[in-house]
């Protein structure tokens, strides 16, 4: 039986910690690249606040009333227009500035990404710029320092350091040879980086960050996926007061999750949080709103960790359920609440988090082929 088939692909990003790939003995080797990367990571700040302006500058070239009244302008390449100003494209303007003021100091590669990066995000806030409603990027020093694939080489396993090494950079220049540091590895990145070794995943353009003297990798993976009719069973999934999920498959009820150890554990978080908000009247002053607010900080965090580990878990078990079963098909049936429900069960629809567990349930239902329906 032939089945038709349709090449597809999910796009995943996967965060790698990673290592200088120096010598031990080789102290100040390896303090020098990692002031090359820490200088690289200025840079890339101060070039994509540079591009960032120059486009908002060009645009209120327009309103300078002070110009002649013959002078006509149009944001465009005068090759190609006329009335144009400029001597190349308008994405190339920033382009031009950023490689004439960071040509010798950052890979051209980088600043090509940031300025890519900058002119996209720009188009696409322009009209709230100029409407009043959010004011122009403001790119900080944390800044992720973008890396084009073709910058990646020499990706290899080596079974000595059970990881993986690679290089940035074939200018000798700007090269830098790491190592992965994947741990227990829960995500599975061994075999998602062996696979895009033999070219069965492809590897897309990625980000390098810096945070407290560690380094990491945001890996930007695509995953083909191939869509076929060979699992055609339906399944009803509700969600119910009485569990996270009720899964209606061949005229049985499977719950997922439990309500009392979800409800238990999340209030538990959220009265911490009203304790430190009460007890924050006496915290001593001076030394900035950031200090004296900490803790409740650090409880928003623990709830909203806790609550994408749960929703995470919950749909993996989900997913994991209809493959075992062949289902092809997911019914989403939202939660109704009435009156006598919202008696009975007063925390319920406040604390449930459905919107996050679909969204994680659709990314994980495109990349195993699982259609998913909203009634």
């Amino acid at each position: 039986m032939d089945l038709e088939k349709e090449k597809k692909a999910v796009i995943i990003t996967r965060k790698i910690k990673l290592y200088i790939d120096v010598p031990p003995e080789n102290k100040e080797k390896k303090n020098e690249l990692y002031r090359k990367l820490y200088d690289w990571q200025k840079i890339a700040y101060k070039a994509a606040n540079i591009a960032a302006t120059n486009l908002y500058l060009q645009d209120q070239v327009k309103d300078l009333i002070y110009l002649q009244d013959d002078v006509k302008i149009k944001l465009a390449d005068r090759l190609k227009n006329n009335d144009g100003i400029f001597n190349c494209s308008r994405d190339n303007t920033t382009y031009k500035i950023l490689s004439q003021k960071f040509k010798n100091e950052l890979p051209s590669s980088i600043f090509s990404a940031i300025n890519q990066s900058v002119f996209k995000n720009y188009i696409s806030e322009k009209s709230d710029y100029f409407n009043g409603i959010r004011s122009l990027r403001n790119y900080k020093a944390n800044i992720p320092i973008p890396i084009r694939v073709l910058s990646i080489y020499n990706l290899r396993y080596d079974p000595e350091i059970k990881n993986f090494r690679f290089s940035l950079f074939r200018d000798e220049k700007y090269h830098i040879p790491f190592k992965t540091y994947l741990g227990r590895d829960r995500s599975n990145n061994k075999i998602i980086i062996e696979r895009c070794i033999k070219q069965e995943y492809k590897i897309c353009d990625s980000l390098l960050t810096l945070k407290d003297g560690d380094i990491f990798l945001y890996l930007v993976v695509k995953i083909p996926i191939e869509t076929n009719n060979l699992f055609l069973n339906e399944a009803k999934v509700k969600l119910s007061f009485m569990a996270p999920l009720i899964v209606i498959f061949n005229e049985k009820e499977y719950m997922f999750g439990d309500k009392e150890s979800y409800i238990y554990k999340r209030l538990a978080i959220q009265h911490g949080l009203r304790r430190r908000q009460s007890i924050m009247k006496y915290n001593t002053g001076g030394r900035g709103r950031k200090n004296k607010t900490k803790g409740v900080e650090e409880f928003k965090t623990k709830e909203k960790n806790f609550i994408n580990t749960y929703t995470h878990q919950l749909s993996y078990e989900l997913v994991k359920f209809c493959l075992d079963n062949k289902i092809g098909r997911i019914k989403l049936v939202d939660i109704v609440q009435t009156s006598e429900d919202a008696k009975e069960f007063p925390f319920v629809i406040r604390n449930w988090s459905f919107g996050n567990f679909r969204d994680k349930l659709e990314y994980k239902c495109k990349k195993n082929s699982i259609e998913l329906l909203y009634n």
